[in-house]
């Protein structure tokens, strides 16, 4: 399995203005900086979290629906459903199957639901549908689906925000990027961490 990221989130959970004021900055020579670590600070918290923040676009790659090397089997009701990665699922753009001949072929929408209430989504089988197996034996299915809490800061949970902005301003008074989660960070995400799948 790989999963690669295909359109990054339009936005960031703090804007430079925001990141100056909580560091007390007041002229521009640490700009380029501060918008490094404000992205930075945001993908440490989707990591740790396992969830995405703000609306963005990936694929994932497989090689079947079954568990992969070392992977929790995410197949569940009897094989009947497939849970997907990076909560909150927003929609699945495509599922493409490819055979033999690297030919990919688009799985038909009618024949499964979309469950983004589930946390994590999940894909369930329509009534006589079966998870289409390819024929490539490598990277045979592509998933590609938007997940995230929306477009807009109002739109994502309060204490992920905060955690941002607390981890942003841990890295920049500590200038390392590997800075030890902070307790006040870490408590921030707890109530939204996702366990790896």
């Amino acid at each position: 399995m790989s999963l690669s990221q295909i359109t990054p989130p339009a936005t960031e959970p703090i804007t430079l203005e925001q990141a100056k004021a909580r560091l007390r900055l007041s002229d521009d020579t640490q700009n380029s900086r501060l918008v490094h670590l404000i992205r930075t600070a945001r993908q440490r918290i989707e990591y740790e979290s396992g969830r995405a923040i703000f609306n963005q676009t990936w694929v994932e790659r497989r090689d079947s629906w079954q568990a992969q090397r070392g992977q929790k089997c995410r197949l569940a009701a009897f094989a009947t459903q497939f849970t997907l990665v990076k909560p909150p699922l927003v929609s699945i753009e495509r599922i493409e199957v490819f055979d033999a001949d690297n030919f990919g072929t688009l799985w038909d929408p009618s024949q499964y639901f979309i469950d983004t209430l589930a946390d994590p989504g999940r894909i369930a089988l329509g009534r006589n549908a079966q998870f289409p197996e390819p024929g490539r034996a490598i990277a045979g299915i592509e998933i590609e689906f938007v997940c995230g809490y929306g477009t807009a800061v109002d739109d994502v949970p309060a204490g992920l925000i905060e955690a941002s902005g607390l981890l942003m301003q841990a890295m920049f008074e500590s200038e390392d990027e590997a800075v030890t989660l902070p307790l006040r960070v870490q408590s921030l995400i707890a109530p939204w961490r996702r366990l790896s799948l």
